[in-house]
């Protein structure tokens, strides 16, 4: 029963309810929630490419052939975070280079 009583609590404090329900007296400052989101789907979509590098490598070693933006994806989400957008020439330099972003960079820039 206690438990119960303690959940109750929380939820009536605003625990475990969505931003948009909890009070406006919650302490939480909700300018940063967006930043928070928004750091979490970067996280997720860094993992994911980080699943697919691997998926790319064991795929590699079997002897399978890998599609470049595949292989690189994880140099490709590098060169576009450092300011690179174009991923066709990203993705040719990277070939190029066998996948070092630090001389696929001097490529790009060049």
């Amino acid at each position: 029963r206690k438990d119960v009583q303690q959940q109750e609590e929380r939820f009536e404090n605003g625990v475990g309810k969505p931003r948009s329900e909890k009070a406006s007296g919650c302490g939480v400052d909700h300018g940063s929630c967006g930043e928070e989101e928004e750091e979490q789907e970067e996280a997720v979509a860094l993992l994911a490419r980080e699943e697919a590098a691997t998926a790319a490598c064991e795929a590699a070693a079997r002897g399978e052939v890998v599609e470049p933006h595949i292989k690189y994806a994880l140099q490709l989400s590098s060169l576009k975070d450092m300011g690179f957008p174009d991923e066709r020439a990203n993705v040719e330099a990277l070939i190029q280079t066998g996948g070092s972003v630090e001389n696929a960079i001097s490529r790009l820039t060049s």
